[in-house]
């Protein structure tokens, strides 16, 4: 039996305690019910009913005035969360208050372990925040950076690869009975290269509570988005302890793909509790120390124990000099039940925040490679370069590959670049393809334009996302089309957002196409791409976007025609 699993409801906001029960209609004024705003996720809302019972809705179907009210909670959603912690009253609590600075950028060394029985997951990372305003009130960060993932045998014997977008479906038994774990349409945007080419917004209060981020980076096992691992719920008086809480949800689908947050439908949604409870332990004038528990239950039918839960339990440390998060050491366990098939999956994610000593020790080493990556290569070490890349042994091709990816060439050479390039093309090996692709990111040059236009169809999406950076270097307007069709897929819609940048206003036409493309994210992707590049003809299209059913469309559309209408 083949069961996949994902996360069902990444809520834009979480409702209070003391939302209101209220008449909701839909558009057409022939169905009405009575419910209570659980939750939405700019798609779509999840309401409850009388009975207890609850139902998710299309915000597109809801009535003007119904569609006003949840924009308007969003608005709200900082005090909604605040009002959702559950806190015991202490004296002696320290006040917990998060201080970025503007224009500081904060730097991080993560690290998440993976135990699948016969092999241990690694993905590892330095994602950083810069600040781009603050105040008493409202922290605008902004995020980059994803985790790069290799294997190694728990017999010993290491190995490394691509892999493909990962869900949290792979569990421990032999392969024939795991749940499967790859699909495109469900990629792990915090992980993998692709990642790094996004810049996800958040907006968050000194508490720690997100009130909208612009951008995903997920993670695989339902350990949420990368850009929030270092960002903990604080309450708003001084505690010792306090416990945060809410509804939430998974899809647990047989024989079927899965679908992520806002995408979700409601077959196969199962109901889940989802509890954090903080203790401190100990402070002093640099640091406190908590201990952070976390439960994750998804509902249970009868008396049988959850198809899907996770408990967990570490440290987290907070930085009183700096205001932000220093440290965790966090190990959780992740069951999957089904059939009569129990799995438990060992994770462990830590993290810990790069002080300036650790900073120069990374900038010496960078301009050290920065500086080898500059150095021309002689005429021998070319001629023995593309020998290598034209050998009949994988081995010797993939380190030349790999070699001429760490150059950064004022003038590429074509011989080198058409040596890539048949790699790219006729390559069977998923991975020798990969690292010819990489380096020709570097190495292409115009003439290697039609064959990157043709990668963009490679089955492999790391091959595809480094066919549109390379194109990105000499942007040629015929590779507009294809890239712009190309945004549907979500490894290359950053980059090919990107290369649309960077084109300018030549590429608004095609951009304009997709204001009316099905695909929600494509359409709020196409108003982000006109804030840039967005002229006059523009506007009549951004009107339109601007009464978006999709509150991310809708915002991101208003940005733009505010952009354009100032230039």
């Amino acid at each position: 039996m083949k069961v996949m699993l994902s996360i069902a409801c990444v809520m834009l906001f979480a409702a209070s305690a003391t939302a209101e029960v209220r008449t909701w209609k839909d558009k057409t004024g022939k169905f009405a019910i009575q419910a209570e705003l659980m939750g939405s996720d700019g798609m779509s809302v999840r309401l409850k009913k009388a009975d207890g019972s609850e139902l998710k809705v299309p915000i597109e179907r809801l009535s003007d005035e119904d569609r006003q009210f949840v924009e308007t909670q969003e608005k709200n959603a900082f005090s909604d969360t605040a009002a959702a912690t559950e806190m015991g009253p202490s004296a002696d609590a320290p006040a917990l208050r998060y201080g970025w600075k503007a224009g500081q950028q904060y730097l991080y060394k993560v690290k998440i372990e993976v135990d699948l029985g016969d092999e241990t997951l690694e993905m590892t990372g330095m994602p950083s925040y810069s600040v781009r305003s603050a105040d008493k009130d409202k922290i605008v960060l902004s995020f980059r950076g994803s985790l790069m993932e290799h294997t190694r045998s728990n017999g010993g014997r290491q190995s490394f690869g691509p892999r493909g977008p990962r869900g949290p479906g792979r569990m421990g038994p032999p392969p024939h009975a795991r749940p499967s774990m790859h699909s495109p349409f469900s990629p792990m945007t915090g992980v993998g290269p692709f990642g790094m080419a996004r810049e996800t917004e958040l907006t968050v209060d000194p508490l720690g509570n997100v009130a909208r981020q612009d951008g995903t980076s997920q993670l695989p096992f339902l350990m949420g988005n990368l850009s929030q691992m270092m960002i903990e719920q604080f309450p708003v008086t001084s505690q010792q302890t306090w416990t945060v809480s809410q509804g939430s949800g998974v899809v647990i689908k047989e024989g079927g793909v899965p679908h992520f947050g806002p995408l979700a439908s409601d077959e196969g949604f199962v109901p889940a509790n989802e509890k954090t409870t903080y203790t401190i332990e100990s402070a002093n004038d640099k640091a406190v120390v908590i201990r952070k528990q976390y439960e994750f239950r998804a509902a249970a039918a009868g008396s049988d124990k959850p198809p899907f839960e996770i408990s967990g339990d570490g440290k987290y440390t907070f930085n009183k000099q700096e205001c932000v998060s220093s440290e965790l050491d966090f190990a959780m366990k992740v069951t999957f039940r089904t059939g009569g098939l129990s799995v438990d999956v060992p994770v462990k994610a830590t993290y810990h925040l790069i002080d300036e000593a650790e900073k120069a020790a990374m900038a010496k080493a960078a301009k050290e490679a920065e500086a080898e990556a500059k150095r021309p290569l002689a005429g021998n070490e070319i001629s023995n370069l593309v020998a290598e890349l034209k050998s009949s042994e994988q081995d010797r091709v993939t380190k030349a590959a790999q070699q001429l990816a760490t150059k950064t060439p004022e003038n590429p050479d074509a011989e080198i670049a058409k040596a890539l390039e048949e790699l790219v093309l006729n390559q069977q090996n998923d991975f020798v393809r990969v690292q010819a692709a990489k380096a020709l990111e570097k190495w292409s040059t115009p003439a290697n334009a039609a064959a990157l236009i043709k990668a963009l169809d490679d089955k492999n999406p790391m091959v595809r996302v480094s066919a549109v950076k390379a194109l990105t270097k000499f942007k040629p307007q015929e590779a507009i089309e294809p890239i712009s069709t190309k945004l549907g897929d979500l490894f290359t819609r950053g980059p090919g957002a990107e290369f649309l940048k960077a084109v300018g206003p030549s590429a608004e036409p095609a951009v304009l196409k997709l204001l009316e493309d099905k695909d929600a994210g494509v359409r709020k992707e196409a108003a982000s791409i006109l804030k840039t590049i967005g002229t006059k003809a523009s506007v009549a299209a951004l009107e339109k976007a601007a009464n978006d059913p999709n509150v991310f469309v809708k915002n991101s559309a208003k940005e733009a025609l505010e952009a354009v209408r100032g230039r």
